[in-house]
């Protein structure tokens, strides 16, 4: 059916923004399954997919400022940095 496929190729566009992003998610407790949802969510029902897939191209740009869940990405980013680093 077109509407899973759509609905596919924009779960796996937001892994990709979360790949390139170097994101790792939290561990799974109801407060991030929670969030992580409303990530994927807000990704499906995007209007800005044709952008994001021409920023997903771009190397080494930073977060876009369209994208819905940009605030949440930052905030992985930083969780994540600090995971590695060991703070």
């Amino acid at each position: 059916m077109r509407i899973f496929d759509g609905i596919g190729r924009r779960l796996d566009q937001s892994a990709r923004l979360m790949d390139k992003l170097d994101i790792v998610l939290p561990s799974t407790t109801v407060n991030a399954e929670s969030q992580i949802r409303n990530v994927m969510w807000r990704c499906v029902l995007c209007r800005h997919g044709d952008e994001c897939r021409e920023w997903l191209d771009v190397p080494d740009a930073g977060i876009p400022a369209f994208c819905a869940n940009a605030a949440f990405f930052r905030g992985r980013q930083q969780a994540s940095r600090e995971a590695r680093s060991g703070h």
